[in-house]
C-alpha cells in the first residue's frame, strides 16, 4: 500500500504537502519544518508524489 494513501500515518501539517509523517516529530522532514510559516501553493520538500 502507498504510504500517501496510509490513513494511520498523520499528514504533514505544512500547507501543500500531502506526505505522512513518518517519524517522530510534527513534520515529513527538515524542508517543511523549515517552511512551517511560509504557505505555499505546492510543496518542495522532494518526497516522491508530493506537490510536484
Amino acid at each position: 500500500m502507498d504510504k500517501k494513501m496510509d490513513n494511520k500515518s498523520p499528514k504533514c501539517p505544512h500547507k501543500g504537502c500531502n506526505c505522512p509523517v513518518e517519524r517522530e516529530g510534527e513534520y515529513c522532514g527538515a524542508y517543511c519544518e523549515g517552511q512551517a510559516d511560509k504557505a505555499m501553493a505546492k510543496c518542495e520538500c522532494d518526497h516522491p508524489g508530493c506537490g510536484h
